[in-house]
């Protein structure tokens, strides 16, 4: 008796089935257009490297290069194997770097005054300090090659930095890194800068040792590095376009070392700022374009110098970099509003210029006003 009562249940339930599916059948047919199907298999962290997805092969520019993520399987220092951030890490990373922007920015603005050091003190100190375990938010490298012979370097790009260093030997205290610290004593191409030379830049904010030699000091959102100032032959080498020679390129030598790049294996930075001692600088590329991919599993690309690429792509959209008499040494866009399904945020345009906006490649969250932030939550 108690299979049949079950039988009839289920035959119940399928008959009810039946009933709801044709009922909504044409419900459900007009909301196909609004739906989107997903493989699972699209959630999980990628494997496999996809090179081919990448536009940087018909790039043409022999200062064209990979931009690898160190967290997925393209990265060379990782082979994929780098732990993933969640995105309680990213927020506390990019949380630390927000903080480093606007010290600098503070730093900028006030250096000229008298009571410049009392005053960066009391602004460092207000609210929540950086984080320094937190580590470098700069998650995207280049491949690059130093001296003579050359010595292969991973730098992370950053457009918030004009110093490019990498790790030296000797060192007085280093951050683990996967390949080999630069070793200068290889290379003959290798020359420290003395402090008299033009090239002791004061984008270094540069102090002599005890031999007269440049000394830089630079500092991060999770620490800091400083070494000598030195030039080198900086080589970068893309197997589909040529390669791409500066010599001498000015660089910090770092041997004191406690900023914490080591996460990503990578051994140093690479200043693309537009002071002096950035890379954009130093090689007069008045241009520059990077492509970040979407996924872990490619890799994007970096060009140095203009090109006609960007005709074929019509669906791009441009602002322009803001320009002042004073350089700035981030690259600043003008926001003059926010909109949601084409209806805008009720927020006077004058919120969004107080705070001003930049472009940054350390960054990986959107950083809003808390006024404009309110309206768009």
């Amino acid at each position: 008796m108690y299979l049949r009562l079950l039988l009839q249940a289920f035959f119940l339930f399928l008959c009810l089935l039946c009933s709801v599916n044709s009922s909504h059948a044409e419900q459900a047919e007009t909301r196909l257009s609004d739906s989107h199907i997903l493989n699972v298999s699209s959630l999980l962290p990628p494997t496999v490297c996809n090179r081919n997805s990448t536009r940087a092969v018909s790039v043409p520019s022999k200062a064209s290069l990979e931009v690898v993520s160190r967290y997925g399987p393209c990265s060379y220092i990782n082979k994929g194997k780098a732990k993933t951030l969640n995105y309680s890490e990213i927020l506390l990373k990019d949380r630390s770097r927000a903080k480093y922007i606007q010290s600098r920015l503070f730093k900028l603005k006030h250096s000229g005054s008298d009571d410049y050091l009392l005053k960066q003190k009391d602004y460092l100190t207000v609210g929540t300090k950086p984080d320094i375990s937190a580590g470098a938010s700069i998650e995207f490298y280049i491949t690059a090659s130093l001296g003579t012979p050359g010595q292969r370097v991973y730098l992370l790009l950053d457009t918030g930095s004009d110093i490019t260093f990498t790790q030296c030997t000797p060192y007085l205290d280093c951050f683990k890194q996967k390949t080999p610290l630069f070793d200068p004593s290889k290379s003959s191409s290798f020359s420290v800068v003395p402090c008299t030379s033009s090239a002791c830049l004061s984008d270094f904010e540069p102090v002599c040792n005890k031999a007269h030699q440049c000394i830089y000091s630079q500092s991060y959102g999770s620490g800091r590095s400083s070494g000598v100032v030195a030039t080198e032959k900086l080589t970068i080498i893309n197997r589909r376009s040529g390669t791409f020679v500066k010599y001498p390129y000015i660089f910090g030598c770092g041997g004191n070392n406690s900023v914490d790049v080591a996460l990503g294996g990578a051994t140093g930075i690479i200043g693309l700022d537009g002071f002096p001692a950035s890379f954009i600088s130093q090689t007069s590329q008045k241009y520059f374009s990077y492509c970040f991919p979407s996924s872990y599993s490619s890799p994007g690309y970096i060009t140095f110098g203009r090109t006609d690429d960007d005709k074929n792509y019509k669906f791009v959209e441009f602002t322009p970099i803001a320009t002042s008499s004073t350089p700035s040494v981030f690259y600043d866009i003008i926001v003059t509003g926010m909109a949601i399904a084409g209806e805008q945020l009720p927020v006077a345009s004058s919120e969004y210029s107080k705070s001003g906006g930049i472009i940054d490649s350390g960054s990986t969250v959107t950083s809003l006003p808390p006024s404009v932030y309110a309206a768009l939550r």
